[in-house]
């Protein structure tokens, strides 16, 4: 079972580095850049979170290892890795969310244009299931 747990510790490495830096590459050197308050969102605390999972795992299994202190100092730099990364992008969310207007569309996949179009379609008479009025007759 520890083996296992390993092999996920090291595929979580180096997945963590890949999509970090890749992503975070990509963002600063692309031209076009949404604008700050389309653009973040709490979706970007996830490489915070994969940080600190790795280093959670890799402190569970240090004493599997024959240099269980490497791998505490690791765990231990990547967790302050995580918690640096936190402060700099809870604070521009904060910002965002100080500073900017708070639309209920931007923060929910049930916005209240999509909600009309979908009670429209239901209510329509073309719809397979019209709805009913729900009357004292039809509630029994």
């Amino acid at each position: 079972m520890w083996r296992a747990g390993a092999a996920l510790w090291f595929a979580g490495i180096v997945l963590w580095a890949l999509i970090t830096y890749s992503v975070l590459t990509i963002l600063t050197v692309k031209t076009v850049k949404p604008p700050l308050a389309q653009g973040i969102s709490g979706g970007w605390l996830l490489p915070v979170v994969a940080a600190q999972s790795v280093s959670v795992l890799g402190t569970q299994l240090a004493p599997g290892f024959d240099a269980p202190e490497k791998i505490l100092f690791f765990s231990l730099a990547m967790w302050l890795g995580g918690g640096m990364l936190y402060i700099w992008i809870i604070s521009i969310i904060f910002y965002r969310y100080t500073f900017f207007p708070l639309l209920p569309s931007a923060h929910s996949p049930w916005s209240a244009p999509a909600r009309r179009r979908r009670h429209t379609a239901i209510a329509s008479p073309k719809h397979p299931w019209p709805a009913r009025r729900c009357t004292a007759s039809t509630a029994r």
